[in-house]
């Protein structure tokens, strides 16, 4: 988790800006699943500041994780789900947003998006579909891909 406040703040603008961009053909999806957003819910920030009516879930296979980011919202209206997400499985939802630690088969996601959108973080030099860089030095891009 990231411990300094003033990090913390610097992560979150710079990954709002980058969803903005990524989303702006999309701007109002109704429910949001994102997938690991447990150690730090910088996700789960973003969209609570860019959208907050819609429904967030949070889908974690860290039990621990997963109560960090529930102490952290403390938001009654987020879903916290402990489970694992496989890519080849189609999600109930508007858009599904994929980590950077995601430990699945991103060619997958990128072939088969699960949902209608599909925000996958990756790395700075792979580019896919719409696409905004997060920060040169986190090495970061969000890809927004369609179904």
């Amino acid at each position: 988790m990231l411990v300094s406040p003033r990090l913390q703040r610097w992560v979150v603008r710079a990954h709002t800006r980058a969803f903005e961009h990524v989303l702006a053909e999309h701007p109002n999806p109704r429910h949001i699943v994102i997938i690991g957003g447990g150690l730090f819910p910088r996700t789960a920030l973003v969209f609570r500041r860019l959208l907050p009516h819609a429904r967030l879930t949070i889908i974690d296979a860290n039990r621990a994780n997963l109560e960090q980011a529930r102490a952290l919202l403390q938001d009654s209206a987020i879903q916290f789900v402990h489970a694992r997400f496989f890519a080849d499985v189609e999600v109930d939802c508007d858009l599904l947003v994929l980590p950077l630690a995601f430990d699945g088969d991103r060619r997958c996601v990128y072939a088969r998006p699960a949902t209608p959108l599909v925000v996958v973080h990756d790395w700075i030099w792979n580019k896919r579909g719409t696409s905004r860089l997060v920060s040169p030095l986190l090495l970061k891009r969000l890809n927004l891909v369609r179904r």
